[in-house]
């Protein structure tokens, strides 16, 4: 059986945004690896928002304890948690 979705109704990629380790800190980045480019880097279609703030594509930004983030504004949010 084919489901069908409603238009409004938005998807969250594998690549949404990338979290990486730099020293002791931490940063998110909109978007992830370009499967059609190697040395590319694809931004999210529907935003990933920090703390309320929409991230540019391609924009990274240094993660704090209790930062919230908001996948694509479908009310999927994470709270970042430092040890």
């Amino acid at each position: 059986m084919r489901q069908l979705k409603p238009d409004n109704v938005k998807e969250v990629s594998r690549a949404h945004f990338t979290i990486t380790q730099e020293g002791g800190a931490f940063y998110i980045k909109d978007g992830g690896p370009d499967p059609n480019n190697p040395n590319g880097w694809k931004p999210s279609v529907n935003r990933t928002i920090l703390n309320g703030t929409a991230l540019d594509a391609g924009e990274k930004r240094k993660l704090k304890d209790n930062d919230v983030i908001d996948v694509a504004s479908l009310g999927l949010n994470m709270t970042f948690k430092t040890r």
